[in-house]
């Protein structure tokens, strides 16, 4: 056996189990798969509530990690990528497509799961395991992703029950250690989004990342927020911007088929710099023409745009006449009053 001075040793293994001592390897950096966000090797969530854009975000970062480019303008760890998608594989395909389209690159390492997958089954979960390890094997690419969408279709037992949550999370736990790879369960708010995802509190505990998505209604664009980090600073909340996008393909009465694809952070950052009146100006333009009718009411859109900006109401009354003024000069909008002042009932109309 070999010898190593006592004053320089810093870590042995024992069998399978490896002991470091006091401080030393402090200074190792943390390994990101997405950096400042998604550590590598970890365990993340990430919920919201319905119609949030979930499956559209983890496409986009599995899509993004898969080629190796950044996601919204943070570094990724570049590799193989394996979608578990329980709900819906046909629409997940749909949208890596929307993607491919958008950003003219072909994904070739992602792979799909169109299964449920219980962990907690001793036979699943090692026939989990050998699947990625068959991925690495033909692709010659190491997987550094499993995402799980949703938690609640590869969830058995009660969510609220701190046992099961903890079978849960053990379970999965083990495959990340044995693949050597991060963990991304896309989950869904409680009935009270403030306090959290749903279930059982144990999740929290055993995971390293949680990100939450939230939207206002009828907008086309989500705030990320991220609330745990186990071991570093939480990232600042971000914006992201989603785009329609038209498929190589026709429904069955000859029109495109369409996704929606997250915008890159060139174009997102080009709307960031946009002043207050040409943001809302935008956002209304693109309120009137989702509209049936192509028009709104001024209660209606002012409805709408109390629930986009979270600043306070007075100034979102100001910036709101400001860019209704803009738009009414280049002769993009109309409104017709319904009295000597304006009021609630006055009639805004885009012009076509």
């Amino acid at each position: 056996m070999k010898e190593t001075s006592s004053e320089t040793l810093k870590q042995f293994n024992f069998r399978n189990l490896n002991v470091s001592r006091g401080s030393a390897l402090y200074d190792t950096p943390q390994p990101w798969l997405i950096k400042k966000l998604i550590p590598s090797k970890s365990m993340a969530v990430m919920y919201g509530a319905p119609a949030t854009f979930k499956s559209f975000t983890t496409v986009d970062m599995a899509c993004t990690i898969s080629v190796g480019s950044e996601w919204n303008g943070r570094k990724t760890q570049q590799g193989s990528v394996l979608y578990i998608a329980a709900e819906d594989s046909h629409g997940i395909k749909k949208r890596i497509r929307a993607w491919e389209i958008d950003r003219g690159q072909t994904v070739n390492h992602l792979w799909v799961l169109g299964n449920r997958v219980s962990a907690v089954s001793a036979e699943q979960r090692e026939e989990l395991i050998g699947l990625v390890g068959e991925i690495e094997q033909r692709s010659s690419t190491k997987v550094v992703l499993i995402i799980i969408d949703t938690l609640a279709r590869c969830f058995v037992g009660d969510e609220n029950s701190s046992k099961d949550m903890g079978d849960f999370t053990n379970a999965w736990n083990h495959v990340a250690q044995q693949t050597d790879c991060s963990v991304l369960f896309v989950h869904h708010s409680g009935k009270d989004a403030s306090k959290g995802s749903r279930g059982s509190n144990s999740l929290l505990g055993a995971i390293d990342t949680e990100l939450q998505l939230k939207r206002s209604k009828n907008s086309s664009s989500v705030q990320l927020i991220n609330h745990k980090q186990k071991n570093e600073e939480t990232a600042e909340p971000s914006i992201l911007r989603f785009e329609e996008v038209s498929l190589d393909i026709m429904c069955e009465e000859g029109k495109p088929i369409t996704s929606l694809v997250c915008a890159s952070k060139s174009d997102q950052h080009k709307e960031h710099m946009l002043t207050s009146v040409e943001r809302y100006s935008h956002y209304i333009h693109d309120l009137l023409k989702k509209s049936s009718t192509g028009c709104l009411t001024r209660k209606e859109l002012k409805d709408s745009v109390f629930a986009w900006d979270d600043d306070n109401q007075s100034t979102i009354k100001k910036r709101l006449e400001r860019a209704l003024s803009c738009l009414t000069e280049k002769n993009i909008v109309t409104y017709s009053k319904q009295g000597s002042r304006a009021s609630d009932s006055d009639l805004i109309s885009i012009i076509h």
